[in-house]
């Protein structure tokens, strides 16, 4: 049993059952008022309210929501659509479940739990046979396709598996890592509810996260991914605001730090490529700042962004008429660059190991012809540690009135080689591998959640 070992349900039906496993978990009482949550913060674990496919959110649900967001208490939402949790959060996916988390009783991180990953793999080999001279004939590439599939692991778990998932989200709560980043980021822009008005900000985070062994080795990669999604309504300028950054924990293809093979004969799995994949689909949305820009032979790289919000002081007296939100920062990268191909309200970022060993990084460019014998080259540091990789797109548009519910795509993809070499006497087995893991899910952000006084 947890500390706080009493879930609160709405609309759950008793034979449910998830509600029955997660009855063996915790103590299982219905969602009375308002009053009841703030009392027992202390003891409520978690609200659980099935929103039963619908559209329309019942005032009894906004209540119980808002009041768990301020008790710092997390909600487990069940059957959702996202029109109804978009009315509800701001932010909106069709889900099954997903749990939302407070921070600070002024912003929320969601987790959607039923997320499909997307995995590409592809083979490749050549035979190279030695000469007289002591040098390799190639012979010409053996490829084989790509097996792409899809997996979708929560919704196929029995109900046992989703309840302890389920307790375990809601132990951990929000991450060391996590809550590190919330406070930088409250602390650097003047973006918290104590600069702005509440009706005009929402500033929320989505997880896309993803802890597995890569496919067919020990190996073990940690890809941590938090969009910080933020809606702002200003007057004078008379716009709103919407601004997406990519943070998190970043990429890391071993957890323990050490690659499953890596010596002159074999490398892998190391990560050659990630993408970051930003996309409002909205044409009354104008692009206003897409960073980083291109880089490639450098050590660093700046992201930047500036927003003038304007507010009315005669209906919001007791804050500034005018705010800049401004922010400059570098980060650490080498031997990677930087490709940025955003284009109208899509924005899209390849970071890309450049070079092995001095040349430039292809595929077929990674095995090193030696006397007598074939060796793959070596990668540098960051193909095995962890990359940051941290994009900011910013959409306006100069209709204060605008309230549409706004399609929203989030998403990563992570690209992982494995290279090795065989040796048979005078012929060698030059080999590689390739998986591509892709995520990413759609949102609809409601404008209607923020407002500027007339």
């Amino acid at each position: 049993m947890s500390t706080k070992s009493t879930i609160q349900v709405i609309n759950m039906p008793k034979e449910d059952g998830l509600l029955k496993e997660l009855g063996n978990l915790y103590s299982i009482e219905p969602y009375e008022e308002v009053g009841n949550i703030k009392e027992r913060s202390n003891e409520i674990a978690s609200l659980l309210i099935n929103l039963q496919n619908k559209d329309e959110i019942a005032p009894i649900i906004k209540d119980a929501f808002n009041i768990s967001m301020e008790s710092d208490i997390p909600v487990v939402l069940y059957n959702v659509t996202k029109n109804s949790m978009a009315k509800l959060c701001c932010l909106g996916t069709d889900t099954e479940c997903c749990i939302v988390f407070p921070y600070m009783k002024e912003v929320k991180i969601f987790e959607v739990l039923d997320l499909s990953l997307e995995v590409r793999i592809s083979n490749g080999s050549r035979m190279a046979i030695l000469e007289s001279d002591g040098y390799f004939k190639l012979s010409p590439p053996n490829e084989f396709s790509e097996i792409p599939f899809s997996v979708a692991l929560f919704p196929k778990l029995l109900h046992k598996e989703k309840a302890r998932i389920i307790e375990k989200k809601i132990k951990t709560g929000i991450t060391k890592e996590e809550d590190r980043i919330l406070a930088q980021r409250n602390t650097y822009n003047d973006s918290s509810k104590g600069s702005l008005p509440e009706h005009q900000i929402e500033q929320n985070y989505v997880r896309l996260e993803l802890d597995d062994k890569v496919m067919g080795t020990e190996q073990e990669l940690s890809n941590h991914v938090l969009m910080e999604v933020v809606l702002m309504a200003s007057y004078n300028p008379n716009c709103k605001y919407l601004k997406v950054t990519s943070l998190g924990a970043g990429f890391s293809p071993a957890k323990s730090g050490k690659l499953q093979w890596d010596d002159v004969y074999e490398r892998g799995c190391f990560q050659s490529e990630i993408e970051i994949h930003i996309e409002a689909n909205e044409n009354e949305l104008a692009t206003k700042e897409s960073s980083p820009v291109n880089a490639n032979n450098v050590t660093e790289y700046t992201t930047s962004s500036s927003i003038s919000v304007g507010i009315n002081i005669s209906t919001d007296p007791g804050f500034e008429s005018q705010y800049t939100l401004s922010k400059e920062e570098s980060h650490a990268i080498s031997d990677f660059e930087i490709t940025n191909r955003s284009y109208g309200t899509v924005g899209d970022w390849d970071f890309r190991f450049e070079k092995a060993q001095g040349h430039d990084w292809e595929w077929n460019n990674m095995f090193e012809d030696q006397f007598a014998t074939i060796e793959v080259k070596n990668i540098p540091i960051l193909t095995k540690n962890n990359l940051q990789p941290v994009c900011v797109m910013t959409w306006v548009t100069d209709d204060v009135e605008f309230k549409k519910m706004v399609p929203l795509e989030l998403g990563w993809k992570a690209t992982y080689y494995h290279f090795w070499v065989k040796n048979f006497f005078f012929v060698v087995r030059k080999a590689w591998q390739y998986q591509l893991y892709s995520c990413s899910v759609p949102w609809i952000v409601d404008f209607g959640k923020v407002w500027v006084e007339p």
